[in-house]
């Protein structure tokens, strides 16, 4: 996933709590939260979906609305971090999305 955030220059800016409050939105299933981690030049990439590379927001309209779809697709979805950089004006996130998707099958 990634998440461009856009500060002043004069702005203090809290990697770990942009990470912990990622976290958060994700594990409490906050669509809200999810599109508000998000700028408007955004790109989420979530790791299923209709292409062979799974499916890709631009946009935090768009993003909000991957979110809201996986929460529908895989209700008990569960997110572990693997990798990060986090930036005051660019942050890639790397995670695992584990869970049991509507239906069954596979992700």
């Amino acid at each position: 996933m990634t998440a461009q955030r856009k500060h002043t220059a004069t702005a203090e800016f809290d990697a770990d709590a942009f990470l912990r409050g990622f976290a958060e939105v994700w594990r409490n299933h906050d669509v809200e939260g999810v599109g508000e981690m998000f700028t408007e030049d955004a790109v989420f990439e979530a790791s299923f979906g209709p292409e062979t590379h799974g499916e890709r927001a631009v946009g935090r309209a768009a993003a909000t609305r991957l979110g809201a779809s996986v929460f529908e697709r895989v209700p008990d979805v569960a997110c572990a971090p693997i990798h990060h950089y986090v930036a005051p004006t660019f942050a890639v996130i790397e995670q695992v999305q584990s869970g049991t998707p509507v239906g069954g099958g596979r992700v």
